[in-house]
């Protein structure tokens, strides 16, 4: 007997969107929000470090921190995307989790510096983590609600960088950092919790393996979840695969469909990986390059703030306030990215998002080299230079998720995002050593990268908006 089949996407889109995918993006968001209080804690603790009497002798080891961090995130990238290929995208983000908790309570019983780094360090292995709850949310979205659904996924890395900073505000000035690291450790803690009682594993990961029978349990929690229970009543198990390719027809197929998948890679899949590198490189410089100098411009010179507010954490009241309102000028960016990855396009948008940001540093470079007395204008271009960079950097990861094929979808985003992290290694140089020198000077270089990485984007060779998730290696 032959069936006609049909793909996991089809299935999804006739389910649609509704409560589980809300859950969902609740569940795997809350491992984003985790890791964005993990990092944008960085330069805080630096600040904290540096003006720590007990370690300011030890400048070189404290600005190691954050590219321990960063070289562990290497390792971690490495590492996860394999293994959530292997062994499936739930557990691995669950053993993720783990270690984030472990390994961010040990940072803040740390009493020396080589003790931060080795705790940072895996720390930076265990954030690397994000492709895997990022591909389990994605695979689990219809193909025309993907592109604004993984925009709403990427707002928990701004609502914990400007959580962090919050209690930053709070713990820093009485001059507890290992308090700011205990805090920090608090929502890796949760959504492990939760993650570990509620996250489903991927109907397409599961499909990817000929695991029908289990891949349809998942379809039809979704579709239970979402009362669409009925939408499924037209399918059978049997019926379902990957992709449909051009030979697909009723009297070529046989009972059981197999799923369609090249195992090897193509010379498209090669090209899109190696500039995906590249991009990931570029961006990761220019990103953290601006997180960084956005605490660096509040400690050029101290406002008139009491002594004993701004001397104990080498930060102010106003320099606080300008800190969260950074961070929160990240979220009209995603504001922006949501609207234009569907409009223009993934590779446009992020070339664009580059373009602003790079306009943005030319602006502060003059305003450094000129007039750096303008403190609350200088903030406010590194707000619109952070807006644009997290639109590009959050597109990033949304089109790099897309465009790579379901059986390797984990491993090469992985291997594309460890470039981020050796760029991510690279910022605190262009942050610290560079810009202390030459302020204006850093600037027109971060200019210049985002440039280079706007005309590196538009060369990929795909796009994927409104595509189904690519399926073929």
């Amino acid at each position: 007997m032959t069936v006609q089949p049909v793909s996991i996407d089809d299935v999804l889109s006739a389910i649609g969107i509704g409560p589980y995918h809300h859950r969902l993006l609740w569940l795997t968001g809350s491992t984003l929000f985790a890791d964005g209080t993990e990092l944008m804690v960085l330069p805080l603790l630096q600040v904290a470090l540096e003006h720590d009497p007990r370690f300011s002798s030890q400048a070189g080891l404290i600005s190691s921190i954050t590219s321990s961090v960063f070289i562990g995130m290497l390792l971690g990238a490495a590492l996860v995307g394999p293994c959530s290929d292997r062994y499936g995208r739930r557990i691995t983000t669950l053993g993720l989790m783990a270690m984030l908790t472990v390994f961010g309570l040990l940072s803040s019983q740390a009493t020396t510096i080589p003790a931060l780094l080795v705790s940072r360090f895996f720390v930076g292995v265990a954030v690397a983590g994000t492709p895997s709850a990022l591909t389990l949310f994605t695979e689990s979205l219809p193909p025309r609600h993907r592109g604004q659904y993984t925009v709403r996924f990427m707002y928990f890395f701004s609502a914990g960088a400007v959580t962090i900073t919050l209690l930053a505000w709070y713990s820093l000035p009485i001059g507890s950092w290992p308090l700011l690291l205990l805090l920090a450790a608090v929502p890796p803690a949760t959504a492990l919790v939760f993650c570990a009682l509620y996250l489903p594993s991927s109907a397409r990961y599961l499909l990817s393996k000929d695991n029908h029978r289990d891949a349809w349990a998942a379809l039809q929690a979704i579709a239970t979840a979402n009362n669409q229970s009925q939408a499924l009543d037209k399918y059978e198990p049997d019926q379902l695969t990957l992709t449909l390719t051009s030979a697909d027809s009723p009297a070529s197929l046989t009972k059981q469909v197999q799923p369609q998948v090249k195992t090897e890679t193509t010379p498209v899949t090669r090209a899109i990986f190696q500039l995906l590198c590249l991009e990931f490189l570029l961006m990761a410089v220019v990103y953290y390059f601006l997180v960084l100098v956005t605490v660096k411009v509040e400690t050029l010179e101290h406002t008139n703030e009491p002594a004993s507010r701004a001397s104990t954490a080498g930060l102010s009241d106003v320099a606080f306030r300008n800190i969260v309102l950074a961070n929160v000028a990240e979220l009209p960016g995603l504001m922006a990215a949501s609207y234009c990855l569907d409009k223009f396009g993934r590779k446009r948008t992020i070339a664009g998002f580059f373009v602003v940001t790079a306009v943005a540093l030319l602006a502060i470079a003059s305003l450094l080299l000129y007039d750096q007395s303008n403190r609350q204008f200088i903030a406010a271009i590194v707000w619109i230079a952070r807006a644009a960079a997290l639109g590009f950097n959050q597109s990033l990861w949304i089109f790099t998720t897309e465009v790579f094929p379901t059986h390797q979808r984990a491993s090469l985003l992985g291997w594309a995002t460890a470039f981020a992290r050796i760029g991510g290694a690279l910022s605190p140089w262009l942050a610290d050593s560079l810009f202390e020198r030459h302020p204006s000077g850093s600037c027109l270089l971060a200019a210049s990268v985002s440039v280079v990485a706007a005309f590196i984007i538009l060369k990929v060779p795909l796009e994927t908006a409104r595509q189904p998730l690519r399926e073929d290696g």
